[in-house]
């Protein structure tokens, strides 16, 4: 996935990255015997596990959650060879509400996670999400979501000399403020909110800029007309190309009714945006921290979302402070101390199996 065409239903799009997703790293594929290749327990049925996994040849396996029917045979095939299992993960805590089937499913997750030999966890929600199941405080590494900031500062000078042209694309005049929604548009993603908002703040030169696609794409065209609301849509757009819209925008917004760890607001920060993010994105007190570089909203509180981009378009030095603030969060959530939890994890398996 990812490497071919792929249709995605969230985009709306039929998706092929720009970047290389394989070079540089030792890999291998295992058939997959899964009828659907998405999502779901049944995704990913892959029964090679068992002849790759071999403490020969691996002393650790990086397991990515716990959602599909391969990550329960790594889990068994690593506990018949004798291999140490890391898992991470990025789930956060949803709805706390009990019911038969949540208490059933956490009843099978605490499962997984008591079998285990430690745990990372990638932001403070997801911590505490992990922390629910009382795994043991040394079992847990931190691994920060991140995005490779180098590749953005890169495409950040690339484009820098070009910020007029881009735009002048766009038909951007020069005191608009633009504020950059980059998602898909799901409902999820909460996109008519962002032009609720809009419509409520009744600025003039207040531009939204929806970098994506997705199945509300025509409902949102029609709500900007209904409501005044200047959008732009660009439509789906690829890894090479994004950090220009990035850099021509004064906020981002990630506004959904959950989201565990977007990663366009890992990138939206390299190019020192302030964020106004909702209380269900899980990196939401980590990367943006209320008044510091950014606000944290309530999920679907219209009023105040638009407050709150009123507050940043009247304020030049607030605005200023605060876009200075993210460019310094973000340098901390990187590929390296992603490394070195990873590292630290290792270190911790390794001094145990000495014991």
């Amino acid at each position: 996935m990812g490497l071919k065409e792929v249709y995605s239903d969230g985009f709306n799009y039929t998706i092929k990255w720009d970047v290389p997703l394989t070079k540089g790293y030792k890999h291998f594929f295992l058939k997959n015997l899964a009828k659907t290749k998405i999502t779901g327990f049944l995704s990913r049925i892959n029964f090679g596990v068992f002849k790759s996994i071999n403490p020969k040849e691996f002393d650790f396996i990086l397991v990515h959650g716990y959602q599909t029917l391969t990550c329960w045979l790594i889990l068994l095939a690593a506990k018949l060879r004798g291999v140490k299992i890391i898992l991470r993960g990025e789930a956060i805590i949803k709805n706390t509400k009990g019911t038969k089937i949540k208490i059933f499913n956490r009843l099978i997750i605490n499962s997984y996670l008591k079998r285990v030999d430690a745990v990372m966890y990638s932001c403070t929600g997801n911590y505490k999400y992990w922390k629910t199941f009382s795994i043991d405080e040394k079992k847990l590494f931190f691994i920060p979501c991140a995005v490779d900031n180098n590749f953005f500062i890169e495409r950040k000078i690339f484009y820098k000399s070009r910020i007029n042209i881009i735009k002048d694309e766009l038909k951007l005049l020069k005191d608009d403020f633009v504020i950059i929604f980059p998602s898909r548009f799901t409902d999820r993603k909460r996109p008519f909110d962002l032009i609720e908002a809009a419509a409520l703040s009744a600025r003039k030169n207040l531009v939204l800029l929806f970098v994506g696609d997705g199945p509300n794409k025509n409902k949102m065209e029609k709500l900007s007309l209904q409501k005044g609301v200047r959008s732009i849509f660009t439509g789906f757009i690829n890894q090479k190309i994004i950090s220009k819209y990035y850099l021509i925008s004064d906020v981002v917004a990630i506004i959904s009714e959950y989201d565990a760890s977007p990663k366009s607001l890992n990138e939206a920060l390299n190019f020192n945006l302030p964020g106004i993010v909702s209380n269900m994105v899980g990196t939401a007190g980590d990367l943006v921290i209320s008044e510091h570089n950014g606000f944290i909203v309530d999920v679907g509180d219209i009023k105040n979302i638009s407050c709150k981009i009123n507050q940043l378009m009247d304020d030049k030095k607030l605005l200023k402070e605060m876009s200075k603030n993210s460019g310094m969060i973000v340098k901390k959530w990187s590929l390296e101390n992603d490394v070195k939890g990873i590292m630290n994890a290792m270190e911790y398996l390794d001094g145990e199996m000495l014991r």
